[in-house]
């Protein structure tokens, strides 16, 4: 694999991909060619469950802190484009992200957090440590992966259709999740009130 701005490690079914383009990371073609790249490689590996995408130039990301996130294309006389006017409204609403990119602000990690654009945000002094334990809770032998790829799936397809067709894909990967063994293993180990061992299979 032919990387020049990732370096990717693999460990403990995690796959942890370190960004390196100084000064910031810049999201152009050729760190969106190495992102490509990268995904198709961990997508396929079946020794991995997780990938942590990661940077290693200090200060870019962080945990909680004095920094800020938005998208403030609207100072440079543009829109935020490569889809940030469409996922956005989609994560925080209409009218929050017409204000965050209409007017260039830019946010708190907590208000990002309050506002449903983050899903967590961790201590700065825990941030790794809090990042990987919960990495490897999605992984085999304690978490079903192969669920939660499922799950991931039909809300994100789910979403993009009516609801009944959203329902449909849902009975169908719940069909293929029955037929699988790790769905035998989580409901014998409920009923056996132990704790499940998962293979992915």
């Amino acid at each position: 694999m032919d990387l020049t701005y990732i370096s990717l490690e693999k460990k403990d079914r995690v796959a942890i991909a370190w960004l390196n383009k100084p000064k910031a990371n810049t999201y152009d073609a050729d760190l969106m060619r190495d992102l490509n790249t990268m995904i198709d490689d961990v997508r396929f590996d079946d020794e991995v469950d997780v990938c942590v995408i990661a940077s290693k130039l200090d200060g870019v990301w962080s945990a909680d802190g004095a920094w800020r996130v938005g998208l403030p294309e609207v100072t440079l006389g543009v829109l935020p484009g490569t889809g940030g006017t469409q996922r956005l409204p989609r994560l925080v609403g209409k009218s929050r992200a017409i204000d965050l990119m209409a007017t260039g602000r830019m946010i708190t990690p907590k208000e990002a957090l309050e506002w449903g654009l983050f899903n967590r945000v961790f201590p700065r002094a825990k941030f790794w440590d809090e990042t990987m334990a919960f990495a490897k809770g999605l992984t085999y032998p304690e978490h079903a992966a192969r669920a939660v790829g499922f799950i991931k799936r039909s809300v994100t397809e789910g979403v993009e259709m009516p609801m009944y067709e959203g329902f449909a894909l849902e009975r169908e990967l719940q069909n293929r999740l029955f037929a699988m063994a790790d769905a035998k293993e989580g409901f014998r180990a409920f009923l056996e009130k132990r704790k499940p061992v998962f293979q992915g299979k």
